[in-house]
Order: structure tokens, then sequence, then C-alpha cells
């Protein structure tokens, strides 16, 4: 009876313990895709002069534009 408690209380133990490494990894892997974007070229908007990452630009009219629906709009006019 002894050996089969101290079984079940081994197999918890281990159950907790991976349930932990794969929790640790799973939150490691934001702070990587962060360090990625980190690299990614900063350019300036045409209209209202934010700076944003690359990908979050578009060209219009020969212009680099942000994403922001102002801007969009603005130059969309003209």
């Amino acid at each position: 009876m002894a050996r089969i408690l101290i079984l079940i209380v081994l197999a918890w133990i281990l159950y907790q313990i991976i349930k932990r490494v794969i929790s640790n990894a799973k939150a490691q892997n934001p702070a990587q895709e962060a360090t990625q974007n980190a690299d990614e070229k900063m350019l300036q908007c045409a209209q209202c002069g934010c700076h944003v990452p690359e990908s979050d630009t578009k060209v219009i009219n020969e212009k680099i534009i942000c994403n922001n629906p102002e801007c969009s709009k603005v130059t969309h006019g003209d």
C-alpha cells in the first residue's frame, strides 16, 4: 500500500515538473518574437511624422504612410 502511495506522489511531482517546463518554454517565445521585431527598420510617416515599424507602413503616392486611418484618409484626398 505504501509503495502505491509513493508511486502516486512521484507521478504527481513528475507531472508538475513537466507542466512548469512547458509553461516556461511558452512564456519565452513572445520575448524572442519581440527581439526579432526590434530589428525591424523604423520609418517616418509622411503625413503625421510618427515613426513606425516598416511592416506597419504602406506607400501611397510615393509617400510612406502609417496604418493610422486619419493619415490614409488625408493622403487619398490629395
